[in-house]
């Protein structure tokens, strides 16, 4: 029950900021936005990780040892540019479809 109330509010976002259709279920863009909801909660957690408590750590090399969080924010950041790139571009696609066939 809570989990379609979630992907009703997130889905009427999108719908209302972007002009997409979405699914009832599995539609890929509420599955981006969860992913990207749940690392973020993840990441700003601060007993999580140590660089959340002593910020100087980010400028600790990659392949130093206990650098494993610059890894998992590489990976999650592209989830993060996922939720704000994809339902935009869908909806230029969109607009320039929607064009082409007035056009023609």
């Amino acid at each position: 029950m809570i989990i379609s109330v979630i992907s009703a509010i997130g889905g009427s976002s999108l719908s209302i900021a972007y002009g997409l259709p979405i699914k009832e279920k599995n539609d890929p863009h509420i599955e981006i936005a969860k992913k990207a909801l749940s690392t973020f909660n993840e990441a700003a957690v601060p007993s999580n990780f140590l660089v959340n408590v002593i910020p100087v750590l980010r400028f600790v090399p990659d392949f130093f040892p206990g650098a494993g969080f610059k890894a998992k924010a590489k990976y999650w950041t592209t989830y993060q540019e996922d939720l704000r790139n994809l339902p935009f571009q869908r909806a230029i696609d969109n607009t320039v479809n929607i064009n082409l066939v007035l056009q023609s």
